[in-house]
């Protein structure tokens, strides 16, 4: 069994609103670097920014809290999903990158379902159904 600040865990977001070409990208990974976070950054074609966070479960919700009320200074976010979050065994990224702007690789959702482990602890465990699966809207 893992210590709690040895646990590791992992969740999908995208966010909607005004979020291209405000340095969100930038932003973002700036913060999750600094609160020791990995994954990863992108545009897409729709118009949202959507990623991945791994780390510690306080640090992931913190970076969480920030995309769906803050976000970069001139950023103008309508909403935020978020797929579960859910403990991992190891880290699956290096670092935190910011990645050319490509449709949602259905791999990364697939490993994110795949993975073993608990849901966030916050009791707010419902779920919306949101275009290509479940997903979390805060």
């Amino acid at each position: 069994m893992h210590r709690f600040e040895d646990q590791i865990f992992t969740c999908g977001f995208e966010v909607f609103g005004e979020v291209q070409g405000v340095k969100l990208r930038r932003a973002t990974r700036s913060l999750a670097l600094s609160n020791g976070v990995r994954g990863w950054v992108m545009n897409t074609d729709r118009g949202t920014v959507q990623g991945e966070l791994e780390g510690t479960l306080p640090k992931v919700n913190e970076l969480k809290f920030w995309l769906l009320c803050f976000g970069s200074e001139r950023a103008v976010i309508e909403r935020a999903e978020f797929t579960p979050t859910k403990e991992i065994p190891v880290h699956h990224f290096e670092d935190f990158t910011i990645r050319k702007q490509q449709p949602f690789q259905i791999e990364d959702q697939q490993r994110i379902e795949k993975s073993d482990g608990a849901g966030d602890g916050d009791g707010d465990e419902d779920r919306e159904e949101e275009g290509q699966g479940e997903g979390e809207t805060l």
